[in-house]
């Protein structure tokens, strides 16, 4: 006949007494235990047995649980039921519903004639050996009809935040007897093809929200409200289809509605005309092109790529006027111009080719190169005169180039260092001879100031001072005469950039201690940020273990011997400009230090 079958195996538990075994039998010792022993003894041989007491006196007989246990359900040694046929909030059974002793039994039929939309509340009332009780209730309603609703309704093109090319559709659902429970989404081509499909679950409410709303919202008869509009939100990308086929295609959007008791009711609505649809046919340049550094003859632009339903296959830079059109990674973000002209005015050219070989518009962006007169200013303001300048940048690149650094390339630029090798010899000689003169009549000292330095105290705790806990060493990099250098991560300064840690090796000293102190008291008070010398980020003075720690910025390009191994034997305008501007910048930082008085030998 009918019934409602109403399971609750593992439902309840006392876990400690499960946990314990603490009503299950002591088992009595196996006969296999009793085994003849045949031994020497004075006079002649014994044969004797174990001798096992069946019932010894200190076994526990006493008392509700004994070696015997007590049979149970994972600690539960009674269960009843009760159930009433209609909506109850009350944990205990009302008036006149009677508990139905059921013994051990997990599961139970209950002898119900159920009607369309009839609710019924059962209880299970549970009990341990010690009387612990412990009453819960559930709800049954009996739905055999799907869910109502109605044809989804687009909104095509509505911006959503965090959603890019953004669309919606909206259905109305409703279910009154169980409600709904999800609605499973899905776009569809016309060969078949699935090309997207999620699953929305219910959004719920309170019963008191709901009856302030009720044109938009429905409650059960258990009291479980959900809001009536379904939303899927998408993205315009997810109905991207190949371009040939934008105009002619056809996207079946299909909803299937199910309520809680597993009913399901379809709808689904037709989307044709894709090339309505933002996105679908856009392709977009960079966008915020802006010039992050400049000089006579070169200029660094950074720029930003802006959402796209396509992926990027390539990225040109053009320069109008020069015939230069340079190839650019499709994921970089910035590029060096070079080779070009002092005080004057370019329109650079950003192109993004995407999949298929679609190519966007040009996004067209002005710049303006540096007189010749301001850079040669410039050098001499930082390195204190024009040949002091030259002298240093040129013997920083012919240095790189006689040790094999840089070879000598084709054309124009062979024949230029050919011209100049012949009074390198002279230059080098007379940077070695300065060094020496420097060492001589400098008053540094070098114990001194890592006594000042190393032993330089503090009453507050400093900006630059960081907890050990902020630092994550990532791996080790190199190891020096006396410290280790690690790749980090500083956490807390808005960055995930990867930062330096230099500390002492294992082993270290009171000296080297006080070596990588003096270093860090003096970047930290008599340093300022300089573009062309390393960013001093702090210090972790905390940790005995690691020693003082002095953390700087991490140089992403890499370093400069790599750099030059990698293009030793293509040297090009380009690589020959990119040598000149690194002069330039370490002559701009050793100015920097000097004024500082430090002396990098």
């Amino acid at each position: 006949g009918l019934g409602l079958v109403v399971d609750w195996e593992g439902h309840f538990v006392n876990k400690f007494l499960d946990d314990h075994h603490a009503f299950s039998p002591v088992l009595a010792f196996p006969d296999s235990l009793e085994v003849p022993w045949t031994g020497t003894s004075k006079g002649g041989t014994k044969t004797l047995k174990k001798i096992i007491a069946r019932r010894d006196p200190i076994d526990d007989f006493q008392g509700k649980v004994d070696v015997k246990g007590i049979p149970n359900k994972r600690g539960i040694v009674n269960f009843e039921i009760a159930y009433d046929n209609s909506y109850h909030t009350d944990p205990q059974p009302p008036s006149g519903v009677e508990f139905k002793n059921v013994s051990q039994a997990t599961s139970y039929t209950v002898p119900l004639l159920p009607k369309e939309g009839q609710t019924f509340t059962i209880w299970v009332r549970v009990k341990d050996a010690f009387d612990n009780i412990l009453v819960d209730r559930t709800h049954v309603t009996f739905d055999s009809t799907p869910p109502l609703a109605q044809e989804p309704h687009a909104k095509l093109n509505t911006p959503v935040p965090g959603v890019d090319f953004s669309s919606k559709f909206d259905l109305l659902a409703t279910d009154d007897e169980s409600g709904i429970a999800f609605v499973d989404w899905a776009f569809t081509r016309q060969n078949g093809t699935v090309i997207y499909n999620k699953t929305i679950p219910a959004e719920r409410t309170t019963r008191q929200i709901c009856d302030e709303n009720l044109n938009n919202c429905r409650c059960t008869k258990t009291n479980e409200c959900f809001w009536s509009n379904q939303t899927l939100v998408f993205s315009n990308c997810n109905m991207m289809v190949e371009k040939q086929s934008l105009a002619t295609e056809t996207i079946t959007v299909t909803a299937d509605v199910t309520n809680r008791a597993g009913n399901v009711v379809t709808k689904t609505i037709k989307q044709a005309d894709l090339m309505q649809l933002n996105g679908t046919e856009q392709y977009y340049p960079p966008q915020n092109i802006r010039v992050t550094s400049s000089s006579a003859s070169s200029v660094t632009l950074t720029w930003n790529f802006p959402p796209s339903c396509f992926s990027r296959q390539k990225l040109w830079a053009e320069v109008e006027g020069t015939g230069t059109r340079r190839l650019v990674h499709k994921d970089a973000e910035q590029a060096d111009l070079t080779g070009l002209q002092p005080g004057t005015e370019y329109t650079v050219y950003m192109i993004t080719e995407y999949d298929g070989g679609e190519t966007s518009d040009k996004a067209a962006f002005v710049i303006t190169t540096a007189n010749s007169d301001t850079t040669g200013n410039l050098i001499a303001g930082i390195v204190g005169g024009v040949l002091v300048a030259v002298l240093v940048a040129v013997a920083v690149v012919f240095a790189l180039w006689k040790k094999g650094k840089v070879f000598q390339g084709p054309g124009t630029i062979n024949s230029g260092l050919n011209k100049m090798s012949s009074g390198i010899d002279n230059v080098y000689e007379r940077g070695r001879s300065f060094k020496r003169t420097v060492r001589r009549k400098s008053s540094y000292v070098d114990q001194d100031d890592i006594y000042m330095y190393g032993e330089m105290t503090f009453n507050t705790k400093q900006s630059w001072q960081k907890d050990a806990s902020a630092l994550i060493l990532l791996e080790q990099m190199k190891e020096g005469k006396f410290a280790a250098i690690f790749k980090a991560e500083l956490r807390g300064r808005g960055s995930h950039d990867p930062v330096i840690a230099k500390m002492g090796k294992p082993g270290f000293s009171e000296e080297d201690s006080m070596k990588m102190m003096a270093k860090i008291n003096f970047m930290a008070t008599q340093l300022d940020d300089h573009p062309n010398v390393i960013k001093f980020l702090g210090a972790v003075t905390d940790n005995p273990g690691w020693g003082p720690v002095l953390i700087t910025e991490f140089c992403q390009a890499g370093q400069m011997d790599q750099w030059l191994d990698r293009h030793r034997n293509d040297v090009t305008e380009q690589v020959m400009e990119n040598l000149f501007r690194f002069a330039l910048g370490v002559v701009k930082g050793m100015d920097y230090l000097t004024s500082k008085k430090i002396i990098h030998c």
